[in-house]
């Protein structure tokens, strides 16, 4: 006789964005029953509605704490997903307190009030390697766990109170909340807003009549698809012992060779061109500017993941896959 398994419930915080949508996909095919919040429903465009419509959603303000108290012991999830509140550094450095407030204050009063009720229940906390301390001096940082953590902006400082205070829960009431630093990711979800988004939109306007400009062509980062992020993520809360961890490619490529490959995929020829302190990318059949920047090479100190303990504690794989990132935002 085959016994029945009780099916697994999950609450994705922030379950419009990139990382949520691509989670909810991973948990719905694990037959989980999965709910979602966000702040609207307003943003839902056609793709996104696709992807969504097999959760139970709840529209809801992070800041609306009692609200989601409420609802999280109404639903009592076996596991929940945290990728809610500012994730860009412009936003956080426009609106200090409003980013302390939600990535810090609010997730503060949460926790406590989760594990004030249930101390069983796995929670997932989204950090970022804008936490970590760079070397100037050397090109490349490998970074891992034991890297150290460093105040580099307002955003940094609001995950950085929060995971203090989440080691600190934890040591506590020995609950079970498990930390992912997650370095760059991109997908066809990705938001406007984001670099790689940008340049994509930008060329599949094809007026082109207005050049972008690139802060830094030779800006190099380490990126993986978001597919592969979100897949460690659910891996690691499959584990048994909470955890901290960090979750990349542990290879990097520059905004420069992005492009490159963005033109390969739309068969746009075009062409780098120096002039005086600047250099332009021209369409060779048009002559229109595509991008412009300077023409000094300005190498960053890149951050690269070394995400061998995620991959001890489970079976989980990095890959970079740049083409899938291309080719999803292309579409």
């Amino acid at each position: 006789m085959k016994i029945k398994t009780k099916k697994k419930t999950a609450l994705i915080l922030g379950v419009t964005g990139q990382d949520g949508i691509l989670l909810s996909k991973i948990l719905i095919k694990k037959k989980y029953d999965v709910h979602g919040l966000s702040r609207s429903k307003y943003k839902f465009d056609s793709i996104k509605k696709k992807y969504l419509k097999y959760i139970k959603h709840y529209k809801c303000d992070i800041c609306e704490t009692k609200k989601i108290i409420k609802l999280i012991h109404t639903i009592k999830p076996d596991e929940i997903y945290n990728f809610a509140g500012v994730t860009d550094l412009k936003t956080s450095e426009k609106d200090k307190n409003y980013t302390l407030k939600v990535n810090y204050n609010c997730f503060k009063i949460i926790l406590d009030q989760i594990y004030s009720k249930n101390n069983k229940v796995k929670f997932f906390q989204s950090l970022s390697s804008e936490m970590f301390k760079k070397n100037i001096q050397l090109p490349k940082n490998i970074i891992d766990e034991k890297s150290r953590l460093k105040v580099n902006n307002f955003y940094s400082l609001s995950k950085i109170k929060l995971f203090k205070y989440i080691k600190n829960l934890r040591n506590k009431k020995k609950v079970s909340i498990f930390c992912g630093f997650l370095f760059n990711h991109d997908s066809f979800f990705r938001d406007k807003r984001f670099i790689l988004k940008k340049i994509s939109n930008h060329l599949k306007k094809n007026i082109l009549k207005r050049p972008m400009k690139i802060q830094n062509l030779y800006f190099r980062k380490d990126i993986s698809h978001a597919e592969n992020i979100v897949e460690g993520i659910y891996k690691l809360m499959q584990s048994k012992i909470p955890s901290d961890v960090v979750i990349g490619s542990g290879q990097f490529i520059s905004i420069k060779q992005i492009i490159t490959l963005f033109l390969k995929k739309l068969r746009i020829n075009a062409k780098w061109k120096k002039s005086g302190k600047k250099i332009y990318l021209k369409n060779v059949v048009n002559s229109n500017i595509l991008f412009y920047s300077s023409n000094k090479i300005e190498l960053n100190t890149v951050l690269v993941a070394n995400p061998l303990k995620l991959q001890k504690i489970s079976s989980w794989k990095p890959d970079p896959n740049i083409k899938k990132i291309i080719n999803d935002l292309v579409l």
